[in-house]
């Protein structure tokens, strides 16, 4: 007994004698496995602040371009202690999160810089987090243009009225400060932002239906201007007065159509009842003309590859089943509009160009069709009935607008009054901007990014 005694006591002192050996050891590699993990959360973290950065960039400088097409804009205002740009992941990342934060500073002139911070955050129990910085220079030049430019799909500096099921899709913007200016009944919606007068209270300015509020209405922001927007108004080229003189025009059926115009001249007047060619060759033609009517079964067309730049002193009638450029561009196609009487277009009638009227009302009525721009100095634009204008600018900075039962409007509006009723609705085509730079004058704006530097902390 005695000897088996002494062997159990041998074996388990050396069994303790191993387990306070190993123990150092696991503690050991258990540290190890520990600084591995939390490195390896480390790097995700990182990885994670990297994306960040990238987002945050991004989110910056789309932020920039878009506040750089808006009227009376400084980026001094966005300087200071507050990020003008914060981004996370959206949908949330199954390995973390990250936020970013963009600030802006200034350099010189048009100089500035972008500082962008952005903290990764790793899922783990530990929730380990990695910060990245990085800074770049932007170059950025506010858009002008009468100090307005067109980034909405309806600009109506004294207010506006929303009727029946009528819609806006796009931004609003108005210098409105007066309560009660802006009124919004039945089911009308803004699917976009709105933006009244500097200083003014929105919930004083507009009227929504009884139990309605912004939320339901007004799908984005609601906000108000720095300063009121000014449009320029209507600027109308010189009368090319050295072109040669012709005989008046009638297109008609005797003798028999088609008839034809290939050369640049002044005509008294041009009245299409058939068929009336323009062939404007590979460049411009200009063609001035006293009257001009389009009645009846009468079309106008385009032939050649050029435009047409078309000046009418006294008066112009596209009506009945008459057509103006039916199957043509309306790009290829301006009308300079001298004269006072109104610009109709009825009945049936079609019209594809533009129409630049000094003071002249425009109105569209019935089933005609316009495809292309309007700009006028005139009081009173109407788009009534299935009337539409495709991806076309309303620039009428004095006019009331109206658009009524099916009318549309697909690009934007610029007037001093705008009514929409009915199931009428005007929707925002981007490429409006351009046609505003060509047909009235102005600047979008621009932000030019410089190479960044980068820095992890």
């Amino acid at each position: 007994m005695n000897k088996k005694g002494s062997v159990l006591t041998t074996v388990l002192l050396l069994a303790g004698l191993l387990i306070l050996l190993a123990l150092p050891v696991l503690q050991v590699a258990n540290a190890g496995y520990k600084t591995s993990v939390d490195e390896q959360v480390r790097t995700q973290a990182f990885y994670l602040a990297e994306a960040g950065i990238e987002h945050g960039r991004a989110a910056a400088l789309a932020t920039l371009r878009e506040l750089a097409t808006r009227s009376a804009w400084d980026p001094k205002s966005i300087i200071g202690s507050t990020p003008f740009a914060v981004v996370s992941p959206n949908p949330p990342l199954g390995t973390g999160t990250y936020e970013a934060k963009a600030w802006l500073s200034h350099l010189y002139d048009n100089e500035y810089e972008v500082l962008i911070k952005s903290i990764g955050i790793a899922q783990s129990v530990n929730r380990l987090a990695q910060s990245v910085s990085t800074h770049f220079p932007v170059t950025i030049t506010p858009g002008h243009g009468g100090d307005a430019v067109v980034d909405m799909v309806l600009f109506s500096s004294n207010g506006f009225v929303l009727q029946g099921s009528s819609e806006i899709k796009g931004s609003v913007v108005s210098n409105t400060t007066a309560p009660h200016s802006i009124k919004v009944t039945g089911g009308s919606i803004i699917n976009g932002d709105l933006t009244v007068g500097a200083g003014a209270d929105p919930a004083s300015v507009v009227d929504l239906p009884r139990g309605a509020t912004f939320g339901s209405v007004v799908k984005g922001q609601v906000g108000t201007l720095l300063a009121p927007r000014e449009y320029p108004q209507v600027k109308m080229p010189a009368v090319p007065g050295d072109l040669p003189a012709r005989a008046a025009l009638c297109a008609g059926w005797n003798p028999k159509p088609p008839y034809r115009i290939d050369a640049d001249g002044y005509y008294p007047e041009i009245m299409v009842k058939s068929t009336l060619y323009i062939d404007v060759g590979a460049g411009e033609r200009r063609i001035r003309v006293g009257k001009l009517d389009i009645s009846g079964a009468g079309k106008l067309y385009l032939v050649g590859t050029g435009k047409l730049l078309l000046y009418v002193d006294n008066d112009i009638n596209v009506a009945n089943s008459g057509s103006f450029n039916a199957n043509g561009s309306p790009e290829r196609a301006v009308v300079y509009y001298y004269g006072g009487n109104d610009f109709s277009l009825t009945g049936n009638g079609i019209f594809r160009g533009s129409i630049i009227a000094e003071t002249a009302n425009v109105n569209i009525k019935g089933s005609g069709k316009m495809s292309g721009h309007i700009v006028t100095g005139g009081t009173a634009v109407n788009i009534t009935g299935d009337g539409a204008t495709d991806m076309s600018l309303v620039y009428a900075p004095n006019a009331i607008v109206q658009i009524t039962g099916s009318a549309n409007v697909a690009g934007a509006v610029i007037s001093d009054h705008c009514s929409i009723t009915g199931n009428g609705f005007i929707k925002y085509d981007g490429a409006v901007t351009d046609v505003y730079e060509q047909l009235v004058g102005g600047s979008k704006g621009t932000v030019i990014p410089g190479p960044g530097i980068w820095s992890p902390r």
